[in-house]
């Protein structure tokens, strides 16, 4: 047959598939019954709010401090222009960098609330202008903002003004709640002073859940409209704390030692009782030395450290200080490990499953950052500065060794990022460098020395990848001897630090640097005036505490 015979035969074979096959007549046997399709499961997705762009940063700026002539001003730096302006006329503010939430493990700390004379401005990260919310009869005394839900229009802010008096701090003082996206023409809603100590928790879906309230004698709960759902009383102001308000577990701590471990929806079950999971020494759960790894939560009570299981309460000392030394600083975590500083000076390692102790860097301080196997710890003093970085997937001995990179002259800098993908945290080394003096001494080699007395001469940032310990972007260099002041945070790759430059003039003032984590070469000093002293509006946490705690309050 040859080709263009079986071209005929194929087409024709096709022809006939619609009326019953090719070769054949015999009739298609119907009696099967169709195959069922399982519809997919519905997936109910988390609620979230859009992340805002980042166009603008903001910060503020006191001029002539310690004069009689002393201003307070709020600056907002626009991105793509390069430049920067002032936002407030010629009256003292008052500014603020509240977290807004956005989602299940997601926030922004781009927004910018500027009280000034009464009145009430928002500053947005991807607008140019500020929006006025609200005008106030007086002064403000203080305020808090806190979340009603996600997003900065779910957001209030409750203000205490003073009464008839004019001072602050006295029981005619009065309260008003105003939300972020209200109109300058809305009138400020009624407030408490209770309302100033409300904190949220959430449901697993990252949904408001209620609210945390303490008062003279009790901790009350209230649902997510305000109500008061239940409360647990005979307490005092310093019988209790919450370690953590997640939303899939709130912990607290009452009189009698006791902690509670119970989701947002057991909280406010008014036919539940609140059962005590276990208890422990101290009389009061400090945050910052809580973590929870899994179905665990390992804390710091006193010279020990426990293990606490979430089902049943197991409460197991998995480790004993007392002949080791004070336990200082926070409890951070790794996959396998414990991160606890000893004696200020001292940073050990305990193994989660076998208690193990074992010191990794003397000395340090300050400040420690972990990721899954790495750590990031410094030290300095007057003629000496080491930035640490440990490998955990190698064998954990103690520093300086095969598994620690020490670098000479430098410094960590941690700074806690909001993106999309949640709140996290990016390490930037800053290394100084020698270099020859410009006004030398002809009669000894003169130079300016890579660090002394806190100032890092020249120096370079480099931004790592904090699981891997591995360097990402020569971020820039500063001219000069620099001294770090205040590590502010990261709004999606766009980030403040302050520097204070040249040590030999006594007078010399904070300037803020901008840099953007995902760009080389974009360090850059965007300081407004050399009579400023410029201050970021919120400095990174590297606490265990959920960001919507802490730092909402004027």
């Amino acid at each position: 047959m040859d080709k263009l015979q079986r071209n005929i035969l194929l087409s024709l074979c096709l022809s006939s598939l619609a009326l019953g096959g090719c070769g054949g007549s015999e009739k298609k046997d119907d009696s099967t019954p169709p195959v069922v399709v399982e519809p997919p499961d519905v997936i109910v997705e988390e609620p979230q709010e859009p992340f805002p762009v980042t166009k603008n940063l903001f910060f503020s700026g006191l001029q002539n401090p310690g004069e009689d002539t002393e201003k307070n001003f709020a600056f907002r730096y626009d991105i793509a222009a390069g430049s920067v302006y002032r936002q407030s006329p010629s009256q003292p503010t008052s500014t603020l960098a509240p977290v807004i939430p956005l989602g299940k493990s997601r926030a922004s700390a781009g927004y910018m609330l500027m009280i000034e004379s009464g009145k009430l401005f928002l500053g947005k990260p991807d607008q140019s202008s500020l929006t006025q919310v609200s005008t106030l009869a007086s002064t403000v005394c203080t305020a808090a903002v806190l979340p009603e839900g996600l997003g900065y229009g779910k957001s209030k802010i409750t203000v205490r003004t003073p009464g008839a008096d004019a001072t602050c701090a006295n029981e005619d003082d009065a309260y008003f709640k105003i939300p972020l996206n209200a109109a300058v023409t809305d009138a400020p809603g009624n407030g408490a002073a209770n309302d100033l100590n409300l904190t949220p928790f959430w449901k697993p879906n990252w949904a408001l859940a209620g609210y945390l309230r303490p008062t003279a004698d009790s901790l009350e709960i209230l649902d997510a409209q305000g109500a008061l759902a239940r409360s647990i009383d005979g307490l005092t102001s310093a019988d209790f704390d919450y370690a953590f308000t997640t939303g899939e577990l709130d912990m607290i701590l009452t009189t009698d030692s006791q902690v509670f471990a119970n989701s947002g929806a057991e909280l406010l079950d008014t036919g539940m009782a609140l059962t005590a999971l276990t208890t422990i020494n101290a009389n009061v759960m400090d945050p910052a030395k809580t973590v929870i790894d899994g179905d665990n939560v390992y804390l710091i009570d006193g010279a020990l450290v426990r293990k606490i299981a979430l089902e049943g309460g197991a409460n197991n000392v998995l480790h004993d200080f007392t002949s080791e030394g004070s336990i200082t600083g926070r409890l951070a975590q790794t996959t396998d490990y414990l991160v606890i500083a000893v004696d200020s000076v001292r940073l050990y390692l305990v193994d989660k499953v076998t208690g193990e102790s074992r010191e990794i860097i003397n000395p340090i301080s300050g400040d420690y950052l972990t990721g899954a196997s790495r750590i990031y710890a410094n030290y300095q003093d007057a003629s000496n500065a080491s930035a640490y970085l440990v490998n955990l997937d190698m064998a954990a001995t103690v520093c300086p060794g095969d598994n620690c990179a020490v670098t000479e002259n430098a410094h960590w800098l941690y700074f806690q990022t909001f993106k999309e993908v949640g709140i996290g945290y990016a390490p930037v080394l800053m290394t100084g460098e020698e270099t020859p003096d410009p006004n030398p001494d002809d009669s000894v080699d003169s130079y300016v020395p890579a660090f002394e007395n806190g100032y890092y001469n020249r120096p370079v940032f480099t931004s790592y990848n904090l699981n891997e310990g591995l360097p990402v972007l020569n971020l820039g260099r500063l001219n000069g001897q620099n001294k770090l002041i205040q590590t502010g945070v990261v709004e999606q790759t766009h980030g403040l630090f302050t520097m204070e430059n040249n040590p030999d003039n006594g007078d010399e003032l904070a300037d803020v640097i901008y840099f953007n984590l995902s760009l080389a070469s974009s360090l850059k000093n965007i300081s407004r005036s050399g009579s400023i002293d410029e201050k970021v509006l919120r400095e990174s946490d590297l606490s265990q505490r959920s960001p919507l705690r802490t730092g909402n309050r004027f």
